[in-house]
């Protein structure tokens, strides 16, 4: 016998360790790319909000001065 070599139940036995791990392997990546979707989803409505949000802002202040010219103004 030779050293270094393996006997055939190991050889299996990594084998499946290895088809197992490469299969594992593939759903992280799937889970992954599902995960980075999900944020860059998030990442766009969180900018959408902030931008929203600013409009608002300017259109609160834009109503709150036409109400102040409208109360000066009214009989």
């Amino acid at each position: 016998e030779v050293r270094g070599m393996i006997n055939r139940d190991t050889h299996k036995e990594l084998c499946d360790k290895y088809t197992e791990l490469k299969k594992q392997y593939g759903l992280g990546r799937e889970q992954y790319a599902q995960l980075k979707r999900d944020s860059d989803y998030w990442e766009t409505q969180a900018k959408t909000l902030r931008t929203r949000n600013v409009q608002l802002l300017e259109d609160v202040s834009s109503l709150s001065a036409q109400l102040r010219l409208w109360k000066g103004t009214a009989p």
